[in-house]
């Protein structure tokens, strides 16, 4: 296995980082002072072969920077749980879509490919351009502070059942990765960006949101005073 950054290294990924794990976090109440694993060359690990690594990246690496660099500018400038439309002209939307799976199979388990071969063979083969039904991805725009990387996780919706998820959290964007979802009508959602080809430029726009990150649980973009005060009430709530 080589080395693999998630995000990749030039969409601002190769600084020193300190890296927990949800218990660590949990453990913590929230305050993580030291501790972890430190990285001194960006977030990543040993998750794809060299050939894969070097396809993937080579191939779809560059849209995905290309359009970090354009979502920096936006983040800085945007409201925390603000609506708005992502602008990217002349850019490879399938590329930038394949890009990201890529990543959803660095973040969960190397056994991923495994149990997901039509979508393994969607990214190593450039052309394709059968994204598996019921497989979505979701676009958002992320401030952080904290980055976050999870595998496929069970998330209860008290009085909306539940949904699977999968998320990559790093400034500028959150991608979320649903693979038991028939819907494609969710906000931020990039899905049909399988529907162009590999070498098909056009002017994209996606209508998403604008959110910060200050716990490890999949597309958490609360506040930090929304957290805290939530925090409070339920520490009240128990007495």
């Amino acid at each position: 296995m080589s080395f693999e950054h998630v995000p990749p290294k030039s969409a601002f990924n190769e600084t020193r980082v300190r890296q927990h794990t949800m218990d660590q976090w949990l453990k913590s109440d929230g305050h993580l002072q030291g501790g972890g694993r430190v990285s001194q060359r960006g977030i990543g690990a040993y998750t794809l072969c060299d050939p894969c690594n070097n396809k993937t990246g080579g191939w779809y690496a560059g849209e995905y920077v290309r359009w970090a660099k354009a979502a920096l500018y936006i983040v800085a400038r945007v409201p925390s749980g603000s609506q708005l439309q992502l602008h990217v002209p002349r850019s490879y939307p399938l590329r930038f879509l394949k890009q990201a799976v890529a990543m959803f199979f660095s973040a969960n388990s190397i056994e991923a490919a495994e149990f997901n071969r039509d979508l393994a063979s969607f990214v190593l083969d450039k052309h394709s351009k059968s994204l598996p039904r019921g497989f979505n991805v979701f676009l958002r725009l992320y401030k952080g502070p904290l980055a976050r990387s999870l595998g496929v996780t069970g998330v209860l919706m008290v009085g909306r059942g539940h949904r699977m998820e999968s998320e990559i959290a790093y400034p500028p964007f959150s991608l979320a990765f649903s693979p038991d979802s028939d819907s494609e009508s969710g906000i931020g959602c990039i899905s049909h960006f399988a529907r162009y080809g590999y070498d098909e430029r056009h002017d994209m726009t996606v209508t998403t949101m604008c959110g910060e990150g200050h716990t490890p649980f999949p597309s958490d973009f609360r506040t930090k005073a929304q957290v805290d005060e939530e925090v409070r009430q339920s520490r009240a709530e128990e007495g």
